[in-house]
């Protein structure tokens, strides 16, 4: 689109859950489901992403998840390990106009297995994000607006803020 964003106030909701599980909640055993960068960075830091005996799982938006994943995400949570989402995002407007599944879709077929799952997510609509970039760049939430393309997700965790949103729709694909 054109803007000149430096990646220091780039928030990306799988970072964001991986720092918290990391320095809030002290795991350090991770089953984490996510691109390869968000993967990388777990190395970095240390996160054991082999272990037979995880202390959460993490769900961002990944390639590689399929139907035999789910079955292996939800044994896991059956037997208590917390469930982390990066994300309630169904899709996103592909470049071509088209939606591009994203966490909330996975997530979504987790519950339809097991309509009783539960998880956390720190990921919009939670507005947890946005007070983290409001408190980066030293802004009140009156005064800041938040543009999105979704609606559910984004616009409730605007609300839950108390910023403005404005929803941006692409144009039809011609």
């Amino acid at each position: 689109m054109g803007f000149d964003v430096p990646a220091a106030r780039i928030l990306l909701a799988g970072e964001i859950a991986m720092h918290h599980l990391i320095k809030v909640e002290q795991v350090h055993r991770l089953r984490l489901y996510a691109a390869a960068p968000i993967v990388e960075q777990a190395v970095v830091f240390g996160m054991d992403l082999e272990a037979h005996n995880p202390e959460a799982i993490l769900l961002c938006r990944d390639l590689n998840v399929s139907v035999e994943t789910f079955g292996l995400i939800l044994s896991e949570v059956a037997h208590g390990v917390p469930l982390w989402v990066a994300n309630e995002d169904l899709s996103h407007p592909g470049h071509d106009n088209q939606p591009v599944a994203e966490t909330g879709a996975l997530l979504a077929a987790l519950c339809a297995i097991r309509p009783s799952l539960t998880w956390q997510s720190l990921g919009k609509p939670n507005p947890t994000m946005l007070a983290m970039a409001l408190e980066r760049t030293g802004m009140n939430p009156t005064d800041a607006v938040f543009v999105g393309d979704n609606a559910l997700t984004d616009g409730r965790a605007a609300a839950a803020i108390g910023m403005a949103f404005i929803h941006i729709q692409r144009s039809p694909a011609r």
